[in-house]
């Protein structure tokens, strides 16, 4: 069912796990960025009622949570049809398109960083267990 991996195979799946793993604190990093270059329209615009509540305004006002709020403006405006709850969906109107495409650019490499990291940890830890704790 399983084909054996060469030592040569299962050293380059590692890597790339780890280099995954490697690429996410810089990319957090372009979230700081992204976060610190934000334009003034996008927060006078949507960071009010009724598109956060007071709560969440006092929350994500400050430094280490001003990340959580650009989460936010980054997937609504991947998706501005998902945050219709938000009141979102005209998001990209009011952000400039070079914006506009770092976030995307952001968010694509997030998405992939992730994909890579969780697929090819489950190949290693389906592999270890099949074949070297006996199941084959």
């Amino acid at each position: 069912m399983f084909m054996m991996l060469s030592q040569d195979t299962l050293d380059i799946y590692i890597d790339i796990v780890l280099y995954s793993m490697l690429a996410f604190p810089p990319w957090l990093v372009v979230l700081m960025i992204l976060t610190w270059i934000c334009p003034k329209s996008l927060n006078e615009r949507y960071f009010k009622s009724p598109h956060f509540s007071v709560g969440e305004q006092a929350f994500y006002a400050n430094f280490p949570l001003t990340h959580f709020k650009m989460l936010i403006y980054v997937y609504a405006l991947a998706g501005p049809k998902r945050y219709h709850k938000r009141e979102m969906t005209e998001i990209r109107d009011y952000v400039p398109k070079w914006y506009f495409y770092t976030a995307m650019v952001w968010l694509t490499g997030l998405i992939l960083i992730s994909l890579c990291a969780v697929v090819l940890m489950v190949i290693l830890i389906i592999y270890i267990e099949y074949f070297h704790n006996g199941g084959a």
